[in-house]
């Protein structure tokens, strides 16, 4: 079993380290600082790149343009706007384990709406990765919890095993997790590895494979009755990736062997993590959570 992304791998774990600092590339907006005790400490905190612009100006306004909750059932949302930096109040960056290269930055060159997305710069291997939490969901999810967020990524899904979603499971108190393998959009769930849908050429077909350079609107409904999972990219549900108690070959038998699976989840974390060694930078922008289907037409 692969490790997850809220704990690390089966080896010993290995304490977090603080990577050096890295200045901005040409193409990244001011990065966001860390949840620390004061804005000087953003470079020394893993998965953060220093901002001298937020270091100067710890009064200006965060990259964040949170709604309140809504008449439609909406618990949390962000579109990522404000000065390119992030309210440690409402995010936290997540290295567990160990920490590497992988960085997490606000960037103004790229956006689903708006002026801003968040840009996460994910490496090679495990220990590279790097997640940002929400910190301000409710203390219970709504059961069905819906999901809605736009995702771009600088290349195609691989064939190796990658995650750029978490959720931590209650009922199980392990992870579960979307994201590719076979170059598709699976799901992984983290206690006895199965996948969603089976691995099978027929299972891998009944996925997508989202093109890489493009913005792409992934929702999912994750709840303890039946159907207990389902996904829709770009306004459309994706066959391979539903969970609705009845057995389907080539999806969801091997999800279903667990017959008291029942999720809960607690949380989510976005970003990436790779089994293998594949690298890839995503942008992600107008998060959204609800206790109804939001849609890809809202903001």
């Amino acid at each position: 079993m692969e490790p997850s992304a809220g704990s690390g791998p089966n080896s010993e774990p290995v304490p977090e380290r603080t990577p050096p600092s890295v200045p901005l590339d040409a193409g990244s907006a001011p990065a966001m600082p860390a949840p620390a005790s004061s804005l000087a400490d953003a470079a020394t905190v893993p998965g953060q790149v220093p901002d001298a612009a937020a270091l100067a100006n710890p009064d200006a306004a965060t990259a964040s343009d949170a709604a309140p909750p809504s008449a439609a059932g909406l618990v949390f949302s962000d579109s990522f706007e404000g000065n390119g930096t992030l309210d440690p109040a409402r995010y936290e960056i997540v290295t567990p384990s160990c920490s590497g290269t992988g960085l997490i930055s606000s960037d103004a060159t790229d956006a689903h709406s708006g002026m801003r997305s968040l840009r996460v710069q994910g490496g090679g291997g495990y220990c590279n990765h790097v997640f940002f939490r929400p910190k301000a969901l409710p203390a219970e999810l709504p059961d069905p919890l819906y999901v809605r967020v736009f995702v771009k990524l600088e290349q195609a899904l691989g064939a190796g095993h990658v995650t750029f979603v978490a959720l931590h499971d209650a009922h199980e108190d392990k992870d579960l997790r979307l994201g590719g393998q076979n170059q598709v959009v699976i799901w992984n769930r983290e206690s006895d590895d199965a996948t969603l849908p089976e691995l099978s050429p027929n299972g891998t077909a009944l996925s997508v494979a989202p093109a890489a350079k493009s913005w792409h609107c992934v929702e999912w409904m994750i709840g303890s009755q039946t159907p207990g999972l389902s996904t829709w990219v770009d306004d459309a549900v994706v066959a391979g990736l539903v969970v609705d108690g009845q057995p389907t070959a080539d999806v969801d038998r091997q999800w279903l062997r667990k017959t008291d699976w029942q999720a809960k989840p607690t949380d989510l974390r976005l970003g990436w993590e790779s089994y293998g060694d594949q690298a890839n930078t995503l942008w992600f922008d107008d998060l959204a959570l609800g206790a109804a289907r939001i849609g890809c037409g809202s903001r």
